[in-house]
């Protein structure tokens, strides 16, 4: 039973209380992606954006914030406070 309780003990933190500390941002599509690259549309989708002018809030990460700058030209960004 001792090997049990030691990876008890060793476990890391929750990845929900790290999640709920980082910073957020409402992302808005402004733009159609028809007649857009397939990229671009696929960003969107990922993203999680469905329609125009209808926003998500998604988790500053560098890898969103790669995503976003594919796509500057289709999306608003608001950093949300919280």
């Amino acid at each position: 039973m001792a090997p049990e309780t030691a990876d008890k003990t060793t476990k890391k933190p929750a990845k929900k209380a790290a999640a709920a500390q980082t910073k957020q941002l409402r992302v808005t599509l402004n733009r159609s992606v028809i007649g857009r690259p397939e990229k671009h549309k696929r960003v969107v989708q990922s993203l999680g954006l469905t329609r125009t002018h209808r926003s998500v809030d998604v988790a500053d990460t560098p890898i969103i914030q790669g995503m976003l700058k594919k796509i500057p030209h289709l999306i608003t960004v608001e950093r949300i406070d919280g």
